[in-house]
């Protein structure tokens, strides 16, 4: 009996309207990938795309100033954006990252991105139960996260342009590797405080949003997986 008790003071129960929200971010995130893997694609049958499509270390650039937008601006953005239009955006945005993302895998093995994916499957399926379910309040590193997230922008931006080093590059990896991981299960609790908010006319936004948010996480982590462990193609 102890221990049950001691079970449901360690976790935490979620509102109807938080998990309605989760849900269709969720499923909105899973359509997301599709569009995406439309997109890559696309680059994969139009040659001029193939010139056009960005190259992996600007491609995780652009990403992270993506999420650095999104996660200051996650709450404001809901309050003001329309549904219509942020779900637009969001088709365009995934359509455009699957484009470019085919410049980066496209130098993997197949087994290295099936590995790869599975692998992001299991970190960013963790983090996102844990998040759920904790009493821990991952909100709290949202300020360390904007900090790091900017430290690396910074970093990136000296490497990509001046310095070219694998040494850093590598480490920049696994730096943005852990600051994904940790800011999956932030965004999730984000999401679910806002959704608890009980404002109906914010769900939609919040749905969009919020879907945008776990996609670009997702694929920053998947990215980063592949980068550390990853095989080349020779």
């Amino acid at each position: 009996m102890a221990q049950n008790i001691l079970k449901l003071d360690d976790t935490k129960t979620i509102s109807a309207p938080a998990r309605e929200v989760l849900t269709k971010a969720f499923m909105w995130m899973l359509g997301g990938m599709i569009l995406a893997a439309i997109g890559a694609l696309a680059v994969g049958r139009l040659d001029f795309l193939k010139d056009w499509a960005l190259s992996h270390a600007t491609l995780t650039l652009a990403l992270l100033v993506v999420w650095f937008v999104f996660s200051i601006g996650f709450r404001p953005l809901v309050k003001l954006m329309p549904a219509p239009v942020g779900a637009v955006l969001f088709v365009i945005y995934t359509l455009a990252t699957g484009m470019f993302l085919t410049a980066a895998v496209n130098q993997y093995t197949t087994t290295s991105l099936v590995i790869a994916f599975l692998a992001t499957v299991v970190l960013f399926g963790s983090m996102t139960m844990l998040a759920m379910f904790t009493k821990m309040d991952l909100g709290k590193a949202r300020f360390y996260l904007w900090a790091a997230g900017f430290a690396v922008i910074v970093f990136s931006i000296i490497n990509v342009v001046f310095l070219r080093s694998e040494m850093l590059d590598w480490l920049i990896s696994l730096g943005l590797l852990i600051l994904f991981t940790v800011s999956t299960g932030s965004s999730v609790q984000t999401i679910v405080q806002m959704a608890e908010e009980n404002d109906p006319r914010l769900r939609g936004r919040l749905v969009i949003l919020g879907a945008a948010t776990l996609f670009t996480n997702f694929i920053m982590i998947f990215l980063r997986i592949l980068r550390l462990f990853g095989q080349r193609k020779r």
